[in-house]
């Protein structure tokens, strides 16, 4: 086989090379996004399942001149469903199972750009093509079958691959200043809308827990609807 480097050849070694190594950025990323998830899960029903037994204590310990015994029955039934439905949606989710799967594709993909650079050396150095479509048919087998990261995994993946490439190269402080607004711009909404989506439900029943017990023990006035 003759040896042909040409640029069109050398763009397309350096574009899947950095396009996998992207991908597994992108699914470590995911996988520690679906960890965290996780672990809010577990300490929003933690939080939750340690209200349900705090406010009838307090209760029984005369802790409570603000609501009535309706009212208390009628929050602890809500924080019941709210346990029981979030506990489902969790277990549901198999946020840790689907956490190692993100992993493993990452290391399987890692080991493959491994393989491919050290397979790029030894060509270089017999003056051989390297076999780019074989290493592109093993990227595409290591994601098929796989679930999808998220666009919000990439963006991040991307952003820690610039940050890391501006520590290495000098760049203008101006430039790093620039590039910095214009990614916040344009990728803000994402983070905005995925911080809302993943973790507002266990943020707003945690609060709204803790500033009932709060009102019960009069340290707050918040919840004045409920009281008598």
């Amino acid at each position: 086989m003759q040896y042909i480097q040409d640029e069109e050849l050398s763009k397309f070694e350096a574009k899947l090379l950095r396009t996998m190594q992207l991908t597994v950025d992108s699914r470590f990323e995911a996988g520690k996004r679906l960890k965290r998830l996780s672990k809010v899960g577990f300490i929003t029903t933690t939080i939750i399942s340690l209200g349900l037994i705090l406010i009838p204590l307090l209760t029984v310990a005369g802790h409570n001149a603000v609501f009535s015994q309706f009212t208390l029955t009628s929050f602890q039934i809500f924080l019941a469903i709210c346990v029981l439905v979030y506990s489902v949606a969790t277990s549901t989710a198999k946020y840790e199972l689907r956490s190692k799967d993100f992993y493993q594709c990452a290391d399987e993909i890692k080991g493959i750009c491994q393989k491919y650079q050290h397979e790029k050396i030894v060509c270089g150095q017999m003056k051989k093509n390297i076999d780019v479509l074989s290493f592109e048919k093993l990227y595409r087998d290591a994601l098929s079958g796989t679930e999808s990261h998220e666009d919000i995994d990439y963006i991040r993946a991307n952003k820690i691959r610039k940050e890391k490439k501006e520590k290495n190269t000098e760049i203008k402080l101006m430039e790093i200043i620039c590039n910095f607004s214009d990614s916040n711009m344009r990728h803000s909404k994402e983070r905005i809308i995925s911080f809302f989506m993943n973790y507002s439900a266990s943020f707003f029943l945690c609060i709204i827990e803790l500033l009932f017990v709060s009102d019960m023990l009069g340290l707050t006035s918040a919840l004045t609807f409920l009281h008598e």
